[in-house]
């Protein structure tokens, strides 16, 4: 007997009496289905998926729960009954990705991959087909009977089918992968990006072919920029070098000093992200005219902490170097706008304190403690 752990299904026996007898069967009939589906045998479970949206122990249960009406009651029942055999079919699949849980486990990956030499990357980005459950109700392998391009869906059966979708498409780029069998290929997943990186370009252009088939079964209209290519290091059909992927920009140079590597990665803010940083600064010294100079450093320490934290694995001392340059001349003319009438002495001195190094720095006392304007760092 297969032992199913009770935290994949979706309700758990904390019930009493009669609930308690609902939650035993829908249970039970989950675990059946969970055990068909690692058996491969197709037609008992939708047999199973069936019984179990039909049971009337089952629609109980799901009235109890739900509080939108007959829909909501549906899409409950439809979940219940897809999560088992999907899960099933993740956990059998063997997967030749590997997944990253957070932006700098994915740019650890992408330099790792890169420390051979420069490679082209294909960002697959499934946002650009629209939303992932519009992709998920057109897979063959969905139950038909369930009328789920019909259905109106949202809430929990939503989200399912979006992680169905993005799991299907990464697990057919992984097959196709794994029959080149081609060592060069890296294949990184992360929420609704996939980035493939190889180098050879025919390769990239073989994966383009085979999703562009699949995506022409499911009848899923291209996109232009799906299929973008570019390399770390050189350009590609009027693409500038690098990746821009996530407000990080990576790009690998020549390196002429250093033996063993003929090649060093960078990763640092997009132009696109540090634009945007550089106008959010700007639009809270325009919307502060008039307030005090301690509450407006606040503010613009706020902001430069959190995006400093968001790209702490970027590092490009040009980019913050220029950001510090061009939120001193806002300053310069917020100080200014105040006193039209005083010399340019007057506002320097009164806005800016000298330092121990020989510079000076935006700052002043503040509710009875001393603070001065942050700079863009690491």
């Amino acid at each position: 007997m297969v032992c199913v752990d009770e935290s994949l299904l979706t309700v758990k026996g904390e019930m009493k009496g009669r609930r308690n007898c609902w939650q035993r069967g829908l249970w039970k009939l989950q675990q059946r289905i969970y055990r068909a589906s690692k058996r491969g045998e197709i037609k008992v479970v939708r047999k199973l998926q069936k019984m179990l949206c039909r049971s009337a122990s089952v629609r109980y249960l799901a009235s109890d729960i739900c509080d939108g009406g007959s829909i909501a009651v549906q899409e409950c029942l439809m979940q219940w009954a897809l999560e088992p055999e999907w899960r099933a079919r993740w956990e059998l699949d063997d997967d030749s990705s590997f997944g990253v849980s957070s932006v700098g486990e994915l740019l650890q990956a992408i330099a790792q991959s890169l420390e051979n030499g420069p490679k082209f990357v294909w960002v697959v980005d499934l946002a650009r087909l629209g939303q992932p459950r519009i992709l998920a109700q057109r897979l063959p392998d969905l139950p038909r009977f369930m009328a789920l391009n019909k259905a109106r869906i949202d809430g929990a059966l939503g989200c399912f089918l979006d992680a169905i979708a993005l799991v299907e498409f990464n697990h057919q780029l992984s097959r196709l992968i794994r029959e080149q069998g081609n060592p060069e290929t890296t294949l990184i997943r992360f929420g609704e990006i996939m980035v493939i990186l190889d180098g050879d370009m025919r390769n990239i252009n073989t994966y383009q072919k085979a999703v562009s088939e699949w995506l022409d079964k499911l009848e899923i209209p291209p996109v232009s920029d799906f299929y973008a290519v570019t390399n770390t290091a050189n350009c590609v059909d009027d693409n500038s070098p690098g990746v821009d992927l996530l407000g990080f920009h990576i790009r690998q140079f020549k390196n002429h000093h250093r033996r063993g590597l003929n090649y060093h990665t960078t990763i640092s803010p997009s132009r696109e992200s540090a634009h945007q940083h550089y106008r959010e600064l700007a639009a809270i010294v325009s919307s502060h005219k008039a307030s005090r100079q301690g509450d407006l450093i606040n503010l613009l320490n706020r902001k430069i902490e959190d995006w400093s934290g968001q790209y702490q694995w970027a590092n490009n001392r040009k980019i913050h170097r220029n950001l510090d340059r061009l939120i001193n001349q806002k300053l310069r003319s917020w100080a200014k706008r105040r006193h039209p009438d005083k010399p340019i002495n007057y506002w320097r001195r009164k806005y800016w304190q000298g330092t121990e190094t020989g510079g000076c720095r935006f700052g002043c006392f503040h509710k009875g403690k001393w603070v001065s304007l942050l700079k863009h760092r690491v």
